[in-house]
């Protein structure tokens, strides 16, 4: 059996209001591509609801395992993909229309590792759509590229599926946010040559549950964003990468990242946090990042509690508090 063009990865749990949806949207779709449903042992009828669209397609197979989080299924799920391009669908989203096929039709003709393109997003309380759209962009450089049409999105994102093979690259299992955006920014240090194409291929669905956050989520958002930190540096400096200006902005939104965290949690120890966050800077500086007009992260450097109060007097005169 010849290995399909793309491998789409499902996770799968807690999703039986969204599945057959998501399902549908990519079993209608022309082009070579096969479908890898990942259990993460779900306790509603989702295991069933795979194991019935298996049955009736064989470009779909199931993979059935104990609940592990998200990062374990799509690790599964890359342990038995056979596509030239790995693609991570979410179980609560959907495809549109045909355009698989298209995406297909034009990276033949291109030279890429990396592929990346426009979205949906769909607030399911409200039905409002938002249509992220983007550009053909093929043949820019790759610093500028990602300089100037980054985003923050796995889902929007096509990844060759040897080249991460090649640099063992896989999700972080202990990671409980942020693990999408890790895995994304580790594979950009390999890419050689990105494109974007025209093509609104996600239908990224906003549930109300999804959207809310609480003080656990900020808190979990702190630990996990110093552990990335930590994991890109070591990369960095294991595989003797040079630093361009594109990775230097991805670190800096990640810090801003941090610091958001941070602002959100009320009981923060700040002196703890403070020690922390200057320790992990320190590195970066170190190691030749450089922190270009990030001023928010100047002012928490040198005094966390001035930062916190500065933040909160902005809120308050921009009556967004």
């Amino acid at each position: 059996m010849n290995n399909p063009c793309i491998s789409i990865i499902v996770p799968v749990y807690k999703v039986e209001k969204y599945i057959r949806e998501c399902i549908e949207s990519i079993i209608c779709q022309n082009g070579d591509w096969e479908l890898i449903l990942v259990d993460d042992g779900s306790p509603d009828g989702c295991p069933a609801i795979c194991d019935e669209y298996a049955e009736k397609d064989e470009r779909v197979q199931v993979i059935h395992k104990k609940n592990g989080g998200v990062s374990t299924a799509r690790n599964a799920g890359l342990n038995v993909a056979r596509g030239e391009w790995i693609w991570f669908v979410d179980g609560d989203d959907f495809i549109t229309g045909n355009e698989i096929n298209n995406c297909i039709d034009k990276i033949k003709r291109c030279d890429c590792d990396y592929v990346q393109f426009g979205h949906t997003r769909i607030e399911e309380e409200t039905g409002n759509k938002q249509i992220i759209k983007t550009d053909d962009v093929i043949g820019e450089e790759k610093n500028d590229f990602f300089i100037k049409y980054a985003i923050y999105t796995h889902w929007c994102v096509w990844y060759k599926r040897e080249k991460i093979e090649r640099h063992s690259l896989r999700f972080s299992e202990g990671l409980r946010m942020a693990e999408d955006l890790e895995f994304m920014y580790l594979y950009q240090l390999y890419v050689k040559k990105p494109i974007q194409l025209n093509v609104n291929l996600y239908n990224y669905r906003i549930r109300k549950e999804s959207a809310v956050r609480n003080a656990n989520s900020y808190r979990n958002g702190i630990e996990d964003s110093f552990v990335v930190l930590d994991h890109w540096l070591e990369r960095i400096k294991k595989e003797q990468i040079s630093i361009e200006p594109w990775i230097d902005s991805k670190i800096n939104i990640f810090v801003k990242r941090l610091l958001y965290y941070a602002w959100h949690v009320l009981n923060l120890d700040k002196k703890i946090f403070h020690s922390r966050f200057c320790n992990v800077i320190r590195k970066y500086k170190n190691a030749g990042f450089y922190f270009p007009g990030n001023i928010n992260m100047r002012i928490a450097f040198f005094n966390i509690t001035l930062y916190f109060v500065l933040n909160r007097t902005y809120l308050k005169f921009k009556g967004l508090e």
